[in-house]
């Protein structure tokens, strides 16, 4: 069985050494991503070795500055354990954001799939 933490604003599937959260929130705020940081800190300190976190964003539609920044500060503490985050099936506005805020050039970023895979016909 996969150990399974839930909260209001996501749920976190815990499964050889990775962490996968999903938000059911449309919304990304910066009160939200200090409690998943928190969170993390803690299952990283059960697990007693670097704990890779990725986080799917297929649901999120808005972000405000503040969880832009909590982000950074979590992947600042995800590198600090030893890990990795990844941020998966970003959503085209959300990628957008995090492009315009140079955020793909600092975070691990994979967007949806069909964002990724688009062929353009002209």
């Amino acid at each position: 069985m996969v150990p399974q933490v839930e909260h209001a604003g996501w749920q976190v599937e815990l499964a050889d050494g990775v962490a996968v959260v999903r938000f059911p929130s449309p919304t990304l705020s910066e009160g939200g991503m200090r409690e998943l940081r928190q969170e993390f800190i803690r299952l990283a300190h059960e697990e007693s070795r670097g704990l890779d976190l990725r986080l799917d964003l297929g649901s999120v539609a808005f972000t405000t500055p503040g969880g832009l920044g909590g982000l950074v500060a979590l992947d600042i503490a995800v590198r600090h354990t030893g890990g990795r985050l990844t941020l998966c099936q970003v959503t085209p506005g959300i990628y957008e954001v995090l492009r315009l805020a140079r955020l793909t050039a600092v975070l691990d970023v994979a967007p949806a799939a069909r964002y990724s895979g688009v062929r353009r016909t002209i």
